[in-house]
C-alpha cells in the first residue's frame, strides 16, 4: 500500500492510482490544493503495484537517451504562433499525430476554468483546447489507463505533459510501444488548483460575471512582455502584465508550487519525453540574429521516436539548429529545480485562515520598487531588438 511519509516525495502524477487494479486509490486534495494518492485499505490487496510504478524513487536511474539535437523553432503560420505560449511548434506535433489518425493528450481548462485536466482529442478541430501554457497543475485522472488500451490496438497516441507526468506514464505502462510518442516541457513548477480557484472567483467578482476565456500568455505585448488576460461573459476583460498580475507573481516567485517542485526529481537535459519544449530564452545572444517577439521555441530532440515525430511536421516549422548547453544559460529550468521561498508556508497558513485575495495580496503583488527597476529593464531591452 503506498504511503506518503513527505509530500515532496510526491509529484501527483496519478500513476499509481491508475495501475491499481482493484481502483481502491483515489487522488485527493490537500489543504493546500495538491492531489496526493489516498487509499481505502478495505479494498487493497497489498499487491504492492502502485509502490512498483512511482517514478520518484527512479528518477534519476539513467535512462540511455542522449539530448544532443536542440532547434530554435517557430510555426510559418502566424495564427497558430500567436496563439501559442512560444512558437507554435506543439500544435504542429500534434498535427501530425491526428492526420496519422492518431490521438493526442494534453492539458485543457474544463467548462468553467476551475481545473486543467488531461483530456484526450481526435480532431483538428479540438486540437485548440490543449494549446497554450495552462500554470495550474493537471489531473491525469485515468488518462494512463485511456493511453494503454490505444497502444494496445496499435494506435499512434502522442501524450504531452510535466516531465514527471510523461515519467509517470512510462512507470505505469512498463513496457515501450512503437505507437507511443512523448512530449514534455521546461517545467518551473505547478501551482496550487486551490489558489488557482479562489483567483478566479476574484476576477469574477470584480468583473461581475463569469469566465468565458483565459490566457496566461497572451502576446498583445509580445512574447517576452506577455500578460495574463481573462475574457468575461458580460464583455468584459482583464489585463496584465505577468509580473503585475498575482497569481502569474505568485507562480514566477515560486510561492504557490507544489513542495515536490523545490526538489524536482525530473531535471536534465536528457528530458523525460522523446521531445522537450520551452521557451527559447536568449535568442538575439545565441542565434546572433534579430528576434520578431513573436515566440520562439525550443525543441530539445532526445531519440529516435521524437526525430521521426518532427520530421512528421513537415514544412509547418522552421528550424534552426543550436546546441542545448548554449540554451541552458537562458533557463535555468531545464536543470535546476525552483527555490522554496521562506514566506511559502506563510502565505499557505493565510490563505487557508483569511482566503486568497488577502493572501496574495500580502504575498504576491510586486513591490513598487522592482516594478520600477523592471520597466527600466523593458526600456533597455527595446533598444536591444
Amino acid at each position: 500500500m503506498i504511503e506518503i511519509k513527505r509530500k515532496d516525495d510526491c509529484c501527483g502524477c496519478a500513476a499509481c492510482s491508475n495501475v491499481c487494479p482493484m481502483h481502491c486509490i483515489a487522488m485527493r486534495p490537500d489543504e493546500e490544493g495538491f492531489l496526493y494518492p489516498e487509499v481505502d485499505g478495505s479494498m487493497c490487496t497489498e499487491c504492492g503495484l502502485c509502490e512498483e510504478v512511482c517514478p520518484v524513487p527512479r528518477a534519476n536511474v539513467p535512462s540511455g537517451r542522449n539530448s544532443t539535437d536542440a532547434y530554435a523553432a517557430f510555426s510559418t503560420d502566424d495564427n497558430i504562433r500567436h496563439c501559442s505560449s512560444s512558437g507554435g511548434v506543439f500544435f504542429h506535433l500534434a498535427q501530425a499525430v491526428l492526420r496519422d489518425g492518431g490521438t493526442v493528450f494534453g492539458a485543457a481548462f474544463d467548462g468553467d476554468f476551475r481545473s486543467v485536466i488531461h483530456t484526450a482529442v481526435n480532431t483538428e478541430n479540438n486540437l485548440p483546447v490543449l494549446i497554450g501554457a495552462k500554470y495550474v497543475q493537471s489531473r491525469v485522472n485515468d488518462s494512463y489507463r485511456r493511453v494503454e488500451e490505444l497502444l494496445k490496438q496499435n494506435k499512434s497516441v502522442l501524450f504531452a505533459g510535466c516531465p514527471c507526468q510523461i515519467s509517470g506514464l512510462y512507470s505505469y505502462l512498463r513496457r515501450n510501444y512503437d505507437t507511443l510518442y512523448t512530449v514534455d516541457f521546461v517545467c518551473h513548477g505547478v501551482p496550487s488548483e486551490a489558489v488557482w480557484k479562489e483567483y478566479k472567483k476574484l476576477r469574477e467578482r470584480k468583473a461581475g460575471a463569469g469566465v468565458s476565456d483565459v490566457s496566461f500568455r497572451d502576446k498583445r505585448f509580445g512574447w517576452k512582455r506577455y500578460s495574463v488576460l481573462f475574457e468575461f461573459n458580460n464583455g468584459k476583460r482583464y489585463v496584465k502584465r505577468a509580473s503585475d498580475d498575482l497569481f502569474m507573481n505568485g507562480f514566477l516567485r515560486n510561492i504557490t508550487l507544489r513542495p515536490s517542485c523545490y526538489r524536482c526529481a525530473f531535471k536534465g537535459i536528457s528530458g523525460t519525453g522523446d521531445i522537450t519544449l520551452g521557451d527559447f530564452w536568449g535568442a538575439e545572444h545565441i542565434l546572433c540574429e534579430p528576434d520578431d517577439n513573436m515566440g520562439l521555441s525550443l525543441v530539445s530532440v532526445h531519440n529516435d521516436r521524437g526525430e521521426q515525430l518532427l520530421n512528421k511536421t513537415g514544412n509547418a516549422l522552421v528550424l534552426k539548429k543550436t546546441s542545448i548547453d548554449q540554451v541552458v544559460g537562458y533557463n535555468s529550468s531545464i536543470l535546476r529545480s525552483a527555490v522554496c521561498p521562506g514566506e511559502r508556508a506563510s502565505f499557505f497558513e493565510v490563505f487557508q485562515n483569511c482566503g486568497a485575495e488577502k493572501a496574495l495580496n500580502a504575498y504576491c503583488r510586486q513591490k513598487p520598487m522592482n516594478r520600477i527597476r523592471h520597466g527600466v529593464q523593458n526600456i533597455i531591452n527595446s533598444f536591444g531588438r
